[in-house]
């Protein structure tokens, strides 16, 4: 039964990588352009390359307007890939391990306060190490966001959204998967000890019994809102570290403040692995972690590309 429910989960992200994409083997020409200084290159185009410190010759070509085949692939695409995958684990490792720790050692730091700087410090650490490289994404809502409002902007690959969108979230789902996985380890004892017929709560976020879907929803949208005009406006990542703790303070009584749909189903297919019941794990909320962010992420990048201007 779980695994029917799992597959139903991953459906919509798997089915994105249906997208087609151009052949990594074709051979680019690099003798029809081979004149880089045909193409007049703008000093907005120049400040983005220094910015992300380009290597990626076939990516400043496609923004001058060269092959269109450099728009579609990247050499610098599986690394980007492998920050993406890291960087998610890395993330929801800590943040999840720092909830377990909260719940089955009883440790005194790990309250809220000490849950949310575990998720701040480890998006800041994460976003530091591979913001240059992938864009330090990390999140299938964000990269949506992106995807819909920047395209080829969205990572600096400044490769077309739909080749590095659907490869973006099957690294992260599967980081997320493995991050999952290593806290199951962790605390394989004290997740055997838990009845199998309730759903763990160190894997995933559950609302307050205090509120209902529609304040759960709203908490969703409205934090990862906050949380994706941060991560546009900000400008280094220990302050979107510190900006992600406080949203954590203030929306984890009443959703779990998730705000990333792959840190949601990454513990919950876990946690079916475990053999917990799968209707309490799959909760009838879990489309809000979902859908929320999702949204909440695209109004909160419009906003900050829109609205700030920066």
């Amino acid at each position: 039964m779980w695994r029917s429910c799992a597959l139903v989960l991953l459906l919509p992200c798997l089915s994105t990588a249906l997208i087609p994409l151009p052949s990594l083997s074709v051979r680019v020409d690099r003798v029809a352009r081979a004149d880089s200084g045909s193409f007049t290159t703008s000093h907005a185009l120049h400040r983005f390359s220094n910015r992300y410190k380009f290597e990626d010759k076939e990516s400043i070509r496609a923004l001058r307007g060269g092959s269109s085949y450099a728009q579609d692939f990247s050499p610098q695409l599986p690394k980007a890939l492998m920050a993406e995958m890291l960087g998610t684990w890395m993330i929801v490792f800590l943040g999840t391990a720092a909830v377990a720790t909260a719940n089955f050692a009883k440790a005194e730091i790990a309250g809220l306060l000490g849950i949310a700087c575990c998720w701040g410090i480890a998006v800041a650490g994460a976003v530091s190490a591979f913001a240059k490289v992938s864009g330090s994404h990390f999140n299938p809502a964000i990269s949506i966001a992106l995807a819909w409002y920047k395209g080829k902007f969205g990572t600096p690959l400044t490769i077309r959204s739909r080749t590095w969108l659907p490869l973006y979230i099957l690294a992260q789902l599967v980081g997320a998967l493995c991050a999952s996985g290593c806290v199951a380890l962790l605390y394989k004892s004290s997740f055997a000890a838990l009845p199998l017929s309730a759903a763990p709560a160190a894997m995933g976020c559950y609302p307050s019994r205090a509120f209902g879907s529609a304040e759960t929803f709203a908490a969703e949208l409205l934090g990862t809102g906050l949380l994706a005009f941060g991560a546009i406006s900000l400008q280094s990542a220990w302050q979107l570290g510190a900006w992600l703790a406080t949203l954590i303070v203030v929306f984890a009584p009443i959703s779990g403040a998730s705000f990333n749909p792959a840190r949601e189903l990454g513990p919950r297919i876990v946690s079916m692995l475990m053999g917990f019941d799968a209707s309490k794990v799959l909760t009838p909320f879990l489309p809000v972690y979902i859908l929320g962010p999702i949204l909440g992420a695209v109004i909160g990048v419009w906003v900050a590309s829109s609205v700030a201007k920066n």
